[in-house]
């Protein structure tokens, strides 16, 4: 709970290594939704369009890569230790 209030940041709960749970601060979550009546919808549709368009479509990476290597990049360093 601690964590969870000073950071406002997820704590995510594993099974065999994969996420199962995710838990979150209350006021952080609140922060963190989205007001759909403020959202494009027709903006939101045509830059999907664009994009499926877009000569580069298909030409990504896995983001586990673009992760690490911004990890590497940066000397990041987690600790799981809450304190």
């Amino acid at each position: 709970m601690k964590r969870l209030e000073e950071t406002g940041e997820p704590f995510v709960l594993t099974v065999n290594g994969r996420a199962k749970l995710v838990v979150q601060d209350a006021e952080a979550f609140g922060n963190s939704q989205i007001d759909e009546s403020q959202i494009d919808w027709e903006a939101a549709r045509e830059a999907v369009k664009a994009a499926l368009k877009s000569p580069n479509y298909g030409q990504g990476r896995p983001v586990q890569e673009l992760i690490a290597e911004t990890k590497a990049q940066y000397e990041v360093v987690r600790s799981d230790n809450p304190e």
